[in-house]
């Protein structure tokens, strides 16, 4: 990117980038065709007695010898690359869990799974309750949190206030409460603006009274013949509820114009190998799991190097309903257990009077 300031766009014709030259020198006792194998990342560095020889190899002359194109090797096994002694995790009982995702896998080996909204909002924030499950037994994992970004669009509707002319709202709905936003962008066709912008969210308490809770605050200015580039802000935590508030004050101008408001989570993904084809699934939606302690995390850097397969995500399966208690939140919670009161003491009353009188 070249940042061309107050000057004319620079024209650029041409790109070339220069990279070092690396030779491989080895002794051929006869002419022929020889093979050179690449592709195994769990293989060790090799340490070949030719260090006294440094010098004698230096000086030695060299003929130039011709590689073809990498073609695969016929006995390759993408599961015989995986690391050594990768067993399978303990049994598992998985009544507590309450969401399960079907996974396909295409081929035995590393596979890798990109955790989808579904699985997000859904989830534990630090994942402590994500499991991979083949046959009643754990397949142990690795999250790899990546610097990739997901977009996702917001259904977005004007709020304004008619008692507030000067404020410009907007409410932002996504497609499911507790997705892991980190930031929100939207453009502008307003060519001259300087406005500070406020991000927020309506919460319950439990005694049913709402509160703000602040997710951003940010200044966004434009000058003429600025680039209409995106406007974006970074949230100071993700959002609890499926809507996201927003509002400036326009002051003394006309209203601002925005649109293509998106929101931005950051991909993350699970690495596990599978030897076999197998029915596996991933389970989340446990609140009381605590965060799995698998040895594999002495082989991480092993897994990780490991050729990896994409896997696919099936649709999503309800294990577990939740209660009727642990869905209300606020004053509905209390009114449940309120009404639930009545109609206890209302049955005791009703059935003291259907018993026999003691004389």
């Amino acid at each position: 990117m070249i940042d061309n300031v107050d000057s004319p766009p620079l024209l650029v014709s041409e790109v070339r980038a220069d990279r070092r030259i690396t030779h491989l020198i080895f002794f051929a006792a006869t002419p022929g065709a020889y093979s050179l194998l690449s592709g195994n990342s769990q293989c060790e560095t090799p340490r070949y007695d030719l260090s006294h020889l440094g010098d004698q190899l230096r000086r030695a002359g060299t003929t130039q010898g011709q590689v073809s194109l990498p073609a695969q090797t016929v006995s390759y096994i993408a599961a015989a690359n995986l690391p050594q002694n990768f067993a399978t995790g303990a049994k598992i009982d998985v009544a507590s869990w309450k969401f399960r995702k079907p996974i396909q896998i295409a081929k035995p080996g590393a596979q890798q799974i990109e955790l989808d909204p579904d699985i997000l909002a859904r989830a534990a924030p630090d994942f402590r309750d994500l499991r991979v499950v083949s046959e009643n037994a754990q397949l142990p994992y690795l999250i790899e949190c990546t610097s990739i970004e997901r977009t996702i669009p917001f259904n977005t509707e004007t709020a304004n206030d008619p008692k507030r002319p000067t404020l410009s709202r907007w409410q932002l709905k996504l497609p499911q409460a507790a997705l892991p936003l980190r930031r929100v962008s939207c453009a502008s066709t307003s060519a001259l603006f300087e406005r500070t912008f406020r991000f927020w969210e309506e919460l319950t308490d439990e005694r049913g009274d709402q509160y703000s809770r602040e997710l951003a605050q940010t200044t966004w200015r434009r000058v003429p013949n600025q680039p209409a580039g995106q406007l974006a802000a970074s949230f100071a935590a993700p959002p609890k509820t499926d809507t996201v508030l927003m509002e400036t004050d326009n002051g003394d101008n006309p209203p601002i114009e925005l649109h293509d408001f998106r929101g931005y989570y950051p991909a993350t993904r699970i690495i596990f190998a599978s030897s076999k084809s197998q029915s596996i699934g991933l389970y989340y939606g446990n609140e009381e799991a605590n965060a799995p302690r698998y040895d594999a995390k002495l082989i991480a850097a092993q897994l990780l190097r490991s050729e990896r397969t994409p896997a696919a995500l099936g649709a999503q399966e309800i294990l577990k309903s939740e209660r009727v208690a642990e869905t209300l939140t606020g004053s509905a919670r209390y009114i449940f257990w309120g009404v639930l009161g009545i109609v206890v003491i209302a049955l005791l009353v009703l059935i003291s009077r259907l018993l026999p009188k003691t004389t």
